[in-house]
C-alpha cells in the first residue's frame, strides 16, 4: 500500500473550517463541485471517502 502525505493549511469561510482536496486525487476519483463523500473519523484522523458516482445526466 502506497501512502502519499500533503501539506495543507486550514482556511476559515465564516466559521467554518476547510482544507482543500489535493486536485491530482480528485481527478483520479472524478471528483466535482457538489459531489458527496463520506468523512469518516476514527481516533485522531480522519479519511475522506468518495461515493460511487450519482451524478444526473
Amino acid at each position: 500500500m502506497v501512502f502519499m502525505m500533503k501539506v495543507k493549511k486550514v482556511v476559515s469561510l465564516g466559521r467554518r473550517l476547510f482544507v482543500e482536496l489535493p486536485s491530482d486525487w480528485t481527478e483520479r476519483k472524478e471528483i466535482l463541485p457538489g459531489d458527496t463523500v463520506y468523512v469518516v473519523e476514527k481516533n485522531d484522523e480522519v479519511r475522506i471517502i468518495p461515493l460511487p458516482l450519482q451524478r444526473k445526466k
